[in-house]
């Protein structure tokens, strides 16, 4: 068993200094996205919260801003080029995301996440504006 254990730990040290070696090699880019989330009725007034989202490891850090009180918003980032997508809910919830453990729970919540469509930023296309994220 401890056998087992010490191949299992190799593996485990051996892919994070190989995953975290790659990620030293990345190439950084500094990134822009603005436009407006449009809301219902009853939703102006309590505001919303924007997330820049993406497919990948997210390493504990994902841009987020208040909407303002028109649903603006502009959120400037520094991330590696990939493709993306922006996510937003009604509320202001100062960058905590509204998830739920199970789909009935999901289905249950007052605050749930509408996103855009994906969109590639890289360095011929820095910058993404005129997004409309629509709560429904």
């Amino acid at each position: 068993m401890k056998y087992v254990a010490t191949i299992f730990m190799m593996c485990f040290l051996f892919e994070s200094v190989l995953g975290h070696e790659s990620q030293l090699n990345a190439r950084y880019y500094s990134f822009l996205v603005a436009g407006r989330v449009v809301f219902k009725k009853h939703q102006s007034q309590r505001g919303a919260t924007v997330y820049v989202m993406w497919n990948g490891p997210i390493n504990g850090r994902i841009p987020w801003v208040h909407a303002n009180p028109d649903g603006t918003f502009l959120i400037e980032f520094s991330r590696i080029a990939d493709v993306y997508h922006i996510c937003a809910h009604a509320g202001q919830t100062h960058g905590f995301l509204p998830l739920a453990r199970t789909t009935k729970e999901a289905k249950k919540m007052r605050d749930k996440l509408f996103c855009t469509q994906e969109f590639p930023l890289d360095e011929q296309h820095p910058e993404k504006r005129d997004l409309v994220v629509t709560l429904k």
